[in-house]
């Protein structure tokens, strides 16, 4: 019951219906409150909406739930970056960048977040090994 509720949650998310995924992810999470995934699908939800703050409050449940959730700390970094909290996101992005070093993403935001803060040098290496990763996955396609 609890998995048609949250794949109905998404789906209703994929169409645009964000107040109607958060109404189902919360009854997903009245439920079953360790649930770190609906708590970050109903952050990005409530990000489509603008509730910027009730969003970061949902990442960082999580979180702190399952304290290697990449996609709720990447968006988390996104977040406080977009509202000039640039240390957080940064210390953001060096932790997805330490649990999959892998992402070319997560190379470009870090790289253009340094520059922004001075960091003119660690900077520019990121966005090489952006780069470097963007080729390597254009090979393999």
């Amino acid at each position: 019951m609890l998995t048609l509720i949250f794949f109905r949650a998404m789906a209703k998310g994929k169409i645009g219906d964000f107040k109607g995924a958060i109404i189902d992810y919360k009854k997903v999470i009245q439920r079953e409150f360790e649930n770190a995934d609906a708590h970050y699908f109903m952050g990005l939800a409530k990000l489509e909406l603008k509730q910027f703050k009730e969003a970061l409050l949902d990442f960082n449940v999580a979180i702190n739930i399952r304290n290697n959730h990449i996609d709720a700390i990447f968006s988390r970094g996104c977040l406080k970056e977009q509202f000039n909290d640039l240390k957080g996101a940064l210390n953001d992005y060096d932790s997805v960048i330490k649990l999959d070093s892998n992402v070319a993403d997560y190379y470009l935001k870090r790289g253009n977040l340094k520059l922004k803060m001075g960091q003119k040098k660690s900077g520019n290496s990121d966005l090489l090994r952006y780069e470097d990763l963007k080729l390597i996955a254009n090979k393999n396609k």
